[in-house]
């Protein structure tokens, strides 16, 4: 019977983040239950953030339907910060894929399809099953420094991320609040995407969010409550204008601000049309 499949769109990650290589092993684990691993009827696509591409959603939502075979993507956004361990990583995996079910389930519903998904609940809980019995391939992921790319490729990245920090056009510094005080529990890394908010509100007056990635000047890493020089490209910069020297913006995760940065310099031109 039809059940699940899994798949990944790979943005292209630092390897410490290891929840790629969990998501591929994991997928492979899935397919081993299946007498044909191109039977399902949910396919849950991880979406994981990096250098190259992030998700522009947070948790779950429908994707590429084929009627006819009674089949639906549903993507998945992988948050963009490491998991703490294997262990961590499992649990986000399992309920993603819960959740993608779930939400499979009620598209079938609303389309008018009786779509039998039990196959896909007892795939998830032989997933379960397996993963409390810490099998060596989740346990080794930990001590694994695999990268998924190849060299050449993480090189090309790599190198045009060094360009693109160079021609950054705001500096700042950012302070991150300490975990204690509702700040992240993990550090922001080098060229990671970070949502804040310029001031702008909606018609509803709600708080409009604008991503740019974080480029640190002095270290790979800035832990929760700890401050330094960055440097932000915006993804779009003309949604940055008008953000000049001593503009003193948060730094949002959902609606959470997990930080602040002043801005210290502007280049106009550099990186785009920012101003």
């Amino acid at each position: 019977m039809p059940g699940l499949a899994i798949g990944i769109i790979n943005g292209a990650p630092p390897p410490e983040f290891q929840i790629d290589r969990f998501i591929v092993a994991l997928a492979g684990e899935v397919d081993a239950l299946k007498i044909d691993p191109s039977d399902w009827t949910v396919n849950a696509v991880f979406i994981v953030p990096g250098r190259i591409s992030r998700p522009d959603f947070i948790g779950v939502r429908s994707g590429k339907f084929d009627r006819f075979r009674e089949r639906l993507m549903v993507q998945v956004a992988v948050p963009g910060e490491p998991f703490d361990g294997w262990e961590a990583m499992a649990e986000f995996v399992t309920d993603s894929l819960e959740a993608a079910t779930r939400e499979a389930d009620e598209f079938f519903r609303l389309e008018g399809l009786n779509v039998d998904l039990g196959p896909a609940w007892e795939e998830i809980d032989a997933l379960r099953r397996e993963l409390k019995r810490a099998p060596r391939w989740a346990v080794d992921l930990a001590g694994s420094t695999d990268d998924l790319l190849p060299p050449t490729a993480r090189a090309i990245i790599e190198r045009f991320e060094a360009e693109r920090a160079e021609q950054a056009p705001l500096r700042a510094r950012l302070r991150l609040r300490s975990t204690d005080a509702g700040g992240r529990h993990f550090p922001i890394l080098n060229a990671q995407n970070a949502d804040f908010w310029l001031g702008v509100t909606d018609a509803a007056g709600r708080r409009v969010y604008e991503s740019a990635v974080v480029y640190l000047e002095d270290e790979e890493r800035l832990e929760p409550g700890a401050a330094g020089m960055v440097r932000l490209s915006p993804i779009n910069a003309d949604r940055w204008r008008g953000v000049g020297v001593g503009a003193v913006i948060e730094m949002c995760e959902l609606s959470h601000v997990v930080g602040d940065a002043t801005i210290t310099e502007f280049r106009v031109g550099a990186g785009g049309s920012t101003a």
